[in-house]
């Protein structure tokens, strides 16, 4: 059942159905999902969109009624023949409003029994009009990686790329990397992909976004991660820290009584978000002193003295 595959009612209007077939295809499309069964899938969603998208096929399935399951062996409705210019009285042309292609071979069985002839002469009638030869000639998409810097994800860059046409010549594309961009966002730059076959639509080129190691920040979704070093006096006392930020600084408060590990949160300091921002994670490390002096002995020796009388 077409509308089943679509998830639609069967008095859903155009915009529904198109809206319903894009999510789908989305989510099953060969070059996103490599789930067995997502290209079968992907086929099927194509099929009953094919059909439902197209105001005289739609009518003519929804025709059918309850016969649609009958497959080669459903009786036709009244004006069947007149709709499609199937029948005795039809000639090449005659009342037809579609022409054979060789994409018919991607359809079900039942799809071409019902918009293929229905058994009669195939230069009379079939499935496919021009549109669905366009839509099913598409180019493959092209898949890239881009590289940037963190400072590009979190103000936006313009970059430039050079990728190969056919093996052969070159071509430099413009990229806008937009504030906020994840690693692993994927771009899409729409016609950069193969030629579709026979004047068909071009794909697009799908650019992954990878985001360069930072020596001060640590990117995880839209929040960063610093990390932010304490003498053990400053960790047992308190203190305050000045976080360099990439527009500006920030004052972090360490209370007293702070441990190795813990993370203090800097709200709205991370990458945007839209109209907000991810948070600033400052996780705290220890700076043992090593090269003690004799004073500073004589002093940890005598707090370690009170710390062993406490227990």
């Amino acid at each position: 059942d077409y509308y089943d595959i679509l998830g639609v009612q069967r008095t859903s209007e155009a915009g529904d159905i198109t809206k319903a077939y894009r999510k789908l295809a989305r989510k099953y499309h060969p070059d996103v999902n490599q789930e067995a069964g997502a290209e079968d899938k992907f086929k099927e969603i194509s099929e009953a969109y094919e059909v439902l998208s197209d105001d005289e096929k739609r009518a003519a399935y929804d025709a059918l009624g309850s016969n649609w399951q009958n497959g080669q062996n459903f009786s036709p409705p009244p004006g069947w023949e007149e709709l499609f210019g199937f029948g005795g009285g039809a000639h090449p042309g005659a009342g037809s409003r579609f022409s054979f292609g060789d994409q018919q071979s991607g359809f079900s069985d039942f799809f071409q029994s019902v918009f293929g002839g229905l058994g009669g002469d195939p230069n009379t009638a079939s499935y496919f009009d021009s549109r669905a030869a366009r839509r099913s000639s598409r180019g493959r998409d092209k898949r890239a990686d881009l590289t940037i810097e963190l400072e590009d994800a979190y103000f936006g860059a313009k970059r430039s790329i050079v990728i190969s046409e056919d093996g052969a010549r070159t071509k430099t594309l413009n990229v806008t990397i937009p504030p906020g961009t994840k690693d692993g966002k994927i771009i899409r730059l729409s016609g950069q992909g193969e030629q579709g076959f026979q004047g068909g639509k071009t794909g697009d080129l799908l650019l992954r976004i990878n985001l360069a190691p930072h020596p001060r920040f640590k990117a995880k979704g839209y929040d960063l991660y610093t990390k932010v070093v304490l003498k053990p006096h400053e960790a047992v006392l308190g203190t305050e820290k000045e976080i360099k930020l990439f527009d500006g600084s920030a004052r972090l408060k360490i209370p007293a009584g702070t441990s190795a590990g813990k993370k203090l949160r800097l709200k709205g300091k991370g990458l945007p978000n839209g109209a907000d921002r991810g948070n600033l994670y400052a996780e705290i490390a220890l700076e043992i002193p090593k090269d003690l002096s004799d004073e500073e002995r004589e002093l940890w020796e005598k707090l370690s003295k009170i710390e062993e009388s406490k227990r």
